[in-house]
This record gives C-alpha cells, structure tokens and sequence, in this order.
C-alpha cells in the first residue's frame, strides 16, 4: 500500500500548535517578505509567467499552498475560540470588536464603590484573603499612608474596638480590660501594691472628700499655688455665704470628724468667719463636738491656711445629712477661701451598723 502523508513542503513548524506546522500563527503573522522571522514560503502568492513567447504560463496551485492556508485558517480558530464575538452572557455583540469596545467602555470604578458606585457591577465574592488563586492580602504596612483616621475606627461598646481587643503591651497577651480587671475593677475590687496617688475626690460608704469642684452657686473660683490642687473658693465682701452645700447619701451612722481648710485675708476685724454644719432631712442641725465656727483670732495671719476640725455623731432614721460650709455675715469686706473639706470616722469601732 502506498504511504498517505500531507504535502508540508517548506513547513514552518508552528511554536504553539505542533499539529499545524504550515503556519507561525499565533506566535506571529505570516509574512511573504523572506527577510521576515516569520517569512512563509507557502504563502507568497505566486504569480504567473510568461515563456520567450509572451506566452502566459499559469502558476501552479501546490497541496502545500492549500495546507499552509487551512492551517493557518485553524489556528485561528483555535486563538480566537468558539463564538468569539458573545460576552460571558451569551450576548452577541456581533463582531469580536464590538465586544472589545463594550469591556474597554465599561467604567471599573462603578465596580469597586467609585463615585456613583453601581452595586449591579460589583465583583461577586471579591475577597483579600491570601488564599490560593485569589487576591493576595493587604499590606497596611506597605498600601495604606499616614495614620488610620479615628472616624474610620468603629469605636461603639457593641462592635467596636474596646480593651478587650488590645493587649496591654508587645511582650504580653493580657488584654486592656483584663489588667484594669485584675487590680481594680467594679466587679472584682482589687489590690494596689505600689504608691498610689489620688487627685480626684474620695467617696465610700466611710468617707468623703469636697474641693473647688464642689462649690455652691455664687462663689468664685480662683488659682492659689498653694491650695491642695492649685485652686480654692472663694466669697468676698460682708454678706454671708455658702462655700460648699451637699447631701451625704450612703453614710454610714456613727462619729465623724470633719476637717475644713481655710484663710482670710485679714485678721484685724473680729467676730466669727466660717460656720460648718451638719443637718438632717428636716434642716435639723446635729450637734458638733467642738466649735463648729473659725474667728478672725483663730487665723495665724493673713493669707496663711487653717484647719478647723470637729467632731458629728450622725444618726436618725436613714435620711442623708446635708454638709454646709459657709462664711459668716462680717462687719468689715473680707475675702474667705476655703482649700478643701473632708470627713472621715473617728474610729470604724463605733459604727452603728
């Protein structure tokens, strides 16, 4: 039998399919020009001759001829695959340029919450999550510049960030939460083992603390270097006065000493400068062990501190007594300031539970 093979004179052998060597498509354009890289000898539309006659002499058609064009016609399609002019939803646009044209147009910022944003043309399950063949993650350290603004950080108790989220520091995976929680907490009380300084107020069911933070309506306010926390109140002039006027609620019932610091800038005039009294819900005064009044005589000089202590027993029938610091009605103008106003018991032993 004789052997059947395709006439593939002056084959070019095709890089991307071995199967069609008549043709260099899609690794290049055939070209007809024999100094080309991708010269085809099979496709250089040949021309025909005339013999010494004048005779015209046709060209010959040769199977080569014919295959190199069906290959290349082949590896067409193949490139361009099967219905190449629809979109991904089976949309004909026709033509493979129209299709071209229709991607090219489309506005990708609409995909991605642009301007306008077109929640249509979101990337469905478009993720960063490093995972194989998807997106790689995304590296603040690297694609994200200056500080992460506040108003981008959900902040809110529920979802938000809080100290159950950060750690206390690089070395330690105890939370925020967890260290405040483990010395001094509303839940868990706690113990301080190292100095401890408090400017704020002090309040238990045993004791309270008063400053300039607690003055009643009508006083001033001034800066004094050498008040406790660098300001006092103050009332100036001849009338009376309330320096301080609070409700004691959750005292415990027993004896309790109460100490006031506070100056005047004068002593030359006489008579009492500041009251201190202690009443209950019926504006029933308590009696104070000691003198519940500073004089002018009781003051070392102008302008230097003083402190009056004196002795409540506190009882009744659970109603919360009312403290009043205030300056007395005066003769003369006098200027009062009073640093800060405290009550402690006299000792825990004589609490009437």
């Amino acid at each position: 039998m004789a052997l059947k093979r395709r006439s593939e004179r002056d084959r070019v052998n095709n890089t991307t399919y071995a199967d069609l060597p008549m043709t260099h498509y899609p690794a290049g354009i055939d070209s007809r020009d024999s100094a080309n890289t991708h010269y085809n000898p099979n496709m250089q539309g040949f021309l025909n001759v005339q013999d010494a006659k004048g005779t015209e002499i046709p060209d010959y058609v040769m199977a080569e001829h014919v295959n190199a064009l069906a290959d290349a016609v082949m590896a067409i399609q193949r490139t361009l695959g099967v219905f190449p002019q629809k979109d991904k939803n089976g949309v004909n646009k026709g033509t493979v340029s129209n299709r071209i044209k229709a991607l090219e147009e489309v506005n990708y910022d609409l995909r991605y919450g642009g301007v306008g944003w077109d929640p249509s043309q979101t990337i469905v399950a478009h993720k960063h999550d490093g995972r194989a063949g998807h997106p790689s993650k995304i590296d603040l350290t690297k694609e994200v510049q200056n500080k992460l603004p506040r108003n981008n950080i959900d902040l809110t108790a529920a979802t938000g960030l809080t100290g159950q989220d950060i750690m206390i520091s690089r070395t330690s995976t105890t939370k925020i939460s967890d260290a405040i929680n483990d010395k001094l907490s509303t839940s868990q009380g706690g113990t301080v083992k190292a100095d401890l300084s408090v400017t704020g107020r002090f309040a238990s069911t045993l004791m309270r603390e008063w400053d300039y933070r607690d003055a009643a309506q009508g006083t001033t306010i001034v800066s004094d270097s050498t008040a406790s926390l660098g300001q006092a109140i103050r009332i100036s002039g001849t009338s009376g006065g309330t320096f301080i006027n609070k409700t004691i609620p959750g005292i415990r019932y027993g004896k309790y000493v109460i100490g006031v610091r506070a100056k005047i800038n004068s002593t030359a005039t006489n008579g009492p400068m500041i009251r201190v009294s202690v009443y209950n819900s019926n504006n029933t005064q308590y009696q104070l062990a000691g003198s519940n009044t500073l004089y002018a005589k009781d003051f070392p000089g102008p302008g230097e501190w003083h402190m009056l202590y004196l002795i409540v027993n506190i009882k009744g029938n659970g109603a919360a007594p009312i403290l009043r610091v205030s300056k007395e009605t005066t003769t003369a103008s006098i200027t009062a300031d009073v640093d800060y106003v405290f009550m402690m018991p006299v000792h825990p032993a004589i609490f009437d539970k």
